[in-house]
């Protein structure tokens, strides 16, 4: 009996991709909420990071970006869980810090709450920067790459500077593609094996004039 409710359930996301747990509960009438969840933990699931966690899918369904994102219709999901949990992710692992525009733009939910609490519970550093808080990792040596590499973004120099022409063309493409900020730009071309410096791609913005604004957004779903 377990395994066939195991499998039904599967099925049930297979055919539909998302699910409320009211969709769910209504398709196994009769069964307590405590058993439709340990069905969905011995599957394995994820909920969404948006919605307050309501919509719900299991794990092999998602295909997660070079962020850990993916999105169904409405609903955005982690890989790394709620959105607190996201934004630490993307924030420790990030070149160069991250501003509430920048995650907002990356995460497609204004960001603006966790982060403060996160801050507060000394869980991210935050400094302001040209007037705007930016938030870092809160381990010293990794704050201090992140505040140098934002640092670029005002001071890098282009002088005398030659790029790696396939360099120009993964930046350009990105931008194309609507990969809007140097650090998503980075993070895409890393994720397809080539390795680039954050400060090159900042200056080959520059460059080049290419619009790097926070409110710049890649439609990733």
């Amino acid at each position: 009996m377990k395994t066939e409710k195991l499998l039904l359930m599967k099925q049930l996301f297979e055919k539909h991709t998302i699910l409320l747990m009211s969709e769910i509960c209504n398709c196994f009438a009769n069964t307590k909420m405590r058993t439709i969840i340990r069905y969905l933990n011995e599957i394995g699931y994820y909920s969404s990071y948006n919605y307050a966690g309501k919509y719900y899918t299991i794990y092999g369904i998602p295909s997660f970006d070079e962020h850990g994102l993916w999105g169904y219709k409405e609903a955005l999901f982690s890989l790394y869980g709620n959105l607190k949990n996201t934004i630490l992710v993307q924030l420790n692992k990030s070149e160069a810090g991250m501003t509430n525009d920048e995650l907002t733009s990356l995460l497609h939910v204004n960001t603006k709450n966790a982060l403060t609490d996160l801050a507060l519970s000394n869980a991210v550093a935050r400094y302001k920067n040209h007037g705007a808080y930016v938030y870092y990792n809160i381990e010293p040596i990794c704050r201090k790459q992140q505040q140098t590499n934002r640092a670029a973004l005002d001071t890098t120099s282009l002088k005398n500077i030659l790029f790696d022409p396939y360099d120009i063309v993964e930046v350009l493409s990105a931008y194309i593609k609507g990969i809007k900020t140097p650090e998503q730009v980075t993070s895409h071309i890393r994720y397809k094996k080539h390795a680039i410096n954050y400060t090159t791609v900042v200056a080959i913005f520059k460059s080049f004039e290419l619009d790097y604004d926070a409110d710049g957004k890649k439609n990733i779903f």
